[in-house]
């Protein structure tokens, strides 16, 4: 039955049956605060610091976010570099006039287009796994666009990345993957209980 099903799993809450003098003096439940994480002396979850290294949950989520807003930003200034160069060849000698502008605009067109194939060809060849280690190596190669970069990687996080969305996206999928666990557990041990069942020789 599902009752047995409950008793039997992992997670199930464990039921005591009050004494007399329980039910003649019910007693206020505590409500206990969420759980958090924190190496500090307050009541709350302790991490232990061989976890990560002797580094905090916080500080290993940065490292990540960091290496996470690197790429954005590469992939930010990839993307103006692609609309950027057509837009200059056409405000700079559209009409085909060689003259001084247009000779400027179709060489500043070039650099543009250049520094995108540039950026696509480094990310390829270096992909993001630390995000100051790609840093350090594309100033090494073109210290210019490792300023731009770091500038857009500065401003994203700065202002565009909605942190608030970020960690209610965090705790409603790990809410609902936990439900979804469980829920997967109760059914696989119902569908092994209706199995054994099945096999079981009827009484004569």
């Amino acid at each position: 039955s599902m009752a047995s099903l409950l008793r039997a799993s992992s997670f199930a809450p464990s039921i005591s049956v009050p004494t007399r003098r329980d039910r003649r003096r019910p007693r206020a439940r505590a409500h206990a605060p969420p759980s958090r994480a924190s190496f500090s002396d307050d009541p709350k979850m302790f991490v232990p610091a061989g976890a990560f290294g002797g580094e905090t949950p916080e500080k290993k989520a940065s490292r990540l976010l960091t290496a996470l807003f690197t790429y954005v930003a590469t992939w930010i200034v990839i993307d103006q570099t692609e609309t950027a160069a057509p837009k200059i060849s056409t405000s700079n000698g559209a009409d085909g006039v060689d003259d001084a502008d247009s000779n400027e605009g179709t060489r500043e067109a070039a650099r543009v287009t250049n520094v995108h194939a540039f950026l696509l060809d480094f990310l390829e060849a270096n992909p993001v796994k630390d995000g100051d280690a790609f840093l350090e190596k594309l100033t090494a190669a073109d210290p210019s666009i490792a300023r731009r970069v770091m500038d857009v990687r500065t401003a994203y996080a700065g202002g565009d990345f909605e942190w608030d969305i970020c960690r209610g996206l965090v705790m409603q999928n790990m809410e609902k993957s936990n439900a979804e666990i469980q829920r997967g557990f109760l059914d696989g041990m119902m569908t092994a209980t209706a199995t054994a069942a099945e096999g079981e020789p009827e009484a004569s």
